[in-house]
């Protein structure tokens, strides 16, 4: 009898054992940690291999373990439910699609690069995914990846700024030359346009947490520390349309916030500006105005104009010359730059990742959830309307520029459609907090 009882014994302990570590790996705490792991190294690391082998085996077996610790809690299963109707992952899968396809109809796509780019595609659809499950179900987990990831940056960012400090010319017309690159982090993106993008999401992200989600001082303290580290250097970057989505991100933060709050965040951007304006640099931004862009649109509208359905695919050498002599290789539009590489059906998949993550994250505030998602968007939208291309790669630069303030926006589409009652109280379970993002 104590054989044949001992069978179900085991099972039993088995299977309690089994629910014990999805409960365990599918807290929001270890999520958040492996968040931060996984990107951290493109920002602490000249090497993108880390993050690769990061995502697929930790952050993303991780995740799947938090989607099953949250399926037994109604609101979490209805969530997990909405996750392949989401419009923004929708979108975000159209548009990779359709950059694939133009790439699979130039006549020297390989069999080799085609492979890689679907490989590419689902990473990418399963790290939106991912960080969208993960935002929309546990407000820990915003926070505390949040506070990771404006940690990690920062640290790196100021490391940079302090091995580029002692090449600063002393004379102020040369000033004007005087940009901030990375030496540390973003391998292959390292110029000041690219990381100065990476600055101004991430600095919007560490001022919507310290004003929305810290708890304790010492996070408080170590959120505001980022956040002067991030400004100095977006600064130092001059990238223009970063900043100016900074700008617009922290502008997007103030409305959402009290009167005291809205105060502290003008009274930060306003001293932002007044040190421009007192510094060539300011005046320098100003009369460079609109930096060639209407002749760059024209230019590649024509280019689009030549493939109008299918575009050029994303390995395809599209530099051109704009008719004031400089040759530039991509848009400066996200919008326009999804025309000219994957078509029309890429423009409009982007138009409706842009306008559908920020029309989400604007109802996720107005829900009573957290405006870290709009800010995030507001920062990265107005950056792309100016500049930068979105193309397909593994765990690189674009992901944490673009891919994750995507992610975010699905978040908050998830936590607006998610049934059963929200509220900003803390985790009610070890697993989740069902309030939105």
């Amino acid at each position: 009898m104590d054989a044949v009882g001992s069978g179900p014994r085991i099972a039993a302990m088995g299977f309690g054992m089994g629910a014990g570590l999805v409960r365990l790996f599918g807290r929001a705490e270890v999520a958040a940690a492996a968040f931060v792991l996984t990107l951290g190294p493109l920002v602490l690391t000249n090497d993108l291999n880390a993050a690769h082998v990061l995502f697929a085996f930790v952050l993303l077996p991780l995740a799947v373990l938090h989607g099953v610790a949250i399926a037994a809690d109604p609101v979490g299963a209805a969530t997990l439910r909405r996750l392949p109707r989401s419009i923004v992952l929708i979108a975000v899968t159209a548009y990779l699609l359709a950059l694939t396809l133009a790439s699979a109809m130039q006549p020297d796509a390989t069999p080799r690069l085609i492979r890689r780019l679907l490989q590419f595609d689902l990473e990418i659809v399963a790290f939106v995914a991912a960080t969208a499950l993960l935002t929309a179900t546990s407000r820990q987990f915003l926070r505390l990846a949040s506070l990771g990831l404006a940690a990690v940056v920062a640290a790196s960012a100021l490391v940079n700024v302090a091995m580029f400090l002692p090449t600063l010319p002393a004379d102020a017309a040369a000033l004007l030359g005087w940009r901030l690159m990375a030496v540390l982090g973003m391998p292959e993106y390292a110029n000041s346009t690219n990381i100065g993008a990476t600055y101004a999401v991430v600095l919007a992200i560490a001022v919507a947490t310290l004003a929305t989600l810290a708890r304790k001082r010492a996070e408080r303290v170590a959120l505001a520390i980022a956040t002067v580290i991030l400004a100095v250097a977006l600064v130092l970057t001059q990238a223009r349309g970063a900043a100016a989505g900074a700008l617009c991100g922290l502008a997007a933060l103030a409305a959402t916030q009290s009167h005291r709050i809205r105060l502290a965040i003008a009274a930060g951007g306003l001293l932002l500006v007044a040190v421009l304006v007192a510094t060539p640099l300011g005046h320098d931004w100003i009369e460079r105005g609109m930096s060639y862009r209407p002749e760059v649109w024209t230019t590649f509208l024509a280019k689009a104009a030549e493939r109008p359905l299918l575009g050029w695919g994303v390995h395809t050498d599209l530099t051109v010359t704009i008719p004031s002599g400089l040759a530039l290789d991509q848009a400066h539009n996200l919008v326009l730059s999804g025309l000219v590489r994957g078509g029309a059906g890429a423009a409009v998949a982007m138009a409706v990742i842009l306008v559908g993550g920020l029309a989400w994250s604007i109802r996720l505030v107005r829900a009573g959830g957290s405006p870290l998602p709009l800010c995030a968007m507001v920062t990265m939208t107005v950056a792309g309307m100016v500049d930068y291309n979105l193309l397909i790669t593994r765990p690189a630069w674009p992901w944490l520029t673009f891919w994750l303030p995507i992610g975010l926006a699905a978040g908050a589409e998830l936590a607006v459609r998610a049934d059963g009652r929200r509220s900003d109280e803390p985790d009610r379970s070890d697993t989740t907090e069902h309030a939105p993002a």
